[in-house]
């Protein structure tokens, strides 16, 4: 139907769009996960990469340099899914920010 009107359709990976939107956009804007991962989707549509943020990058790997890649998401995500589960035995983990994560993750409860 798009098509039909002259609307572009892009399509685009939708590989931890959640994730880097709840990290990077969320907090910021104000926005919830999902308008979060949305964000990401259009700007991934655009030809935006979604790059680490250097601070991250620097908690995650300080031996290993400054190498920017999709496994720098992966390593990041595989160390929150570990912090949330482990947390989310004792506390209910709804309520908790971007911020709050990160300084859960890289203070060593990760």
């Amino acid at each position: 139907m798009l098509r039909k009107r002259c609307i572009a359709v892009f399509t685009v990976s939708a590989r931890f769009t959640s994730f880097i939107g709840f990290f990077k956009y969320a907090e910021t804007y104000g926005l919830n996960s999902h308008q979060a991962a949305a964000f990401v989707v259009a700007r991934r549509a655009l030809g935006f990469a979604e790059k680490l943020p250097r601070e991250f990058l620097e908690l995650l790997s300080p031996k290993e340099g400054r190498q920017r890649s999709k496994a720098s998401w992966g390593k990041l995500f595989g160390k929150f899914k570990a912090a949330k589960a482990k947390l989310s035995r004792y506390y209910s983990t709804s309520a908790f920010t971007s911020s709050t994560w990160l300084e859960y993750i890289f203070a060593g409860g990760g």
